[in-house]
């Protein structure tokens, strides 16, 4: 083994890493427990600001599950809506939702589905 090869190697991981990084981030929480994730579209046009926001938060809050929603490399608690509307969220952009906890599916499918499909 040469010099270089643990530099090769690392330089493949960064980048066959970063093509997901958000997703593989978010797919493991502290414990290294894998952590359901799902992506979904924001199709609001004006993306995730106060009323959709609101909205959010209120239906995050009625699973006892953790939700975070990730956006490149800034994650934000689903049910803050403040961080929601700090989270930059526009029309467009590709957020991952994970979320753990004893209701983490039904989470999941209900956040996906009110960001796919909420409107202005």
């Amino acid at each position: 083994m040469d010099a270089l090869t643990p530099v090769l190697w690392y330089i493949h991981l960064v980048s066959s890493t970063t093509a997901n990084a958000h997703q593989r981030a978010a797919a493991h929480n502290r414990k290294g427990r894998l952590v359901p994730s799902r992506t979904a579209l924001i199709r609001s046009a004006c993306g995730l600001h106060a009323r959709p926001g609101t909205g959010l938060a209120e239906l995050a809050l009625s699973f006892d599950s953790d939700i975070t929603l990730t956006k490149a490399d800034r994650e934000v608690n689903a049910k803050e809506v403040l961080e929601i509307l700090m989270g930059g969220m526009e029309c467009g952009d590709e957020v991952t939702i994970t979320a753990t906890g004893p209701d983490e599916t039904a989470a999941l499918d209900a956040v996906a589905h009110y960001i796919e499909t909420t409107e202005a």
